[in-house]
């Protein structure tokens, strides 16, 4: 038997690298989407501090 006949069992071929490649790129994007969904929501919160509390909206309409 020829020992250079197989490739090593540790040596990934061209398929297996493009598709761990695609799927660390899929988790990069996953993850600064969720970051600029965080950061968007935290804005929309501390933007939402001048708005009057319910309770002073209440007794204003009456």
């Amino acid at each position: 038997m020829d020992v250079n006949s197989a490739p090593p069992p540790h040596q990934n071929t061209r398929k297996e690298i493009l598709d761990l490649i695609e799927l660390v790129t899929a988790c990069v994007t996953l993850v600064l989407i969720l970051i600029s969904f965080f950061k968007a929501l935290r804005r929309c919160r501390t933007n939402n501090t001048d708005a009057p509390p319910e309770v002073e909206l209440q007794a204003s309409n009456l």
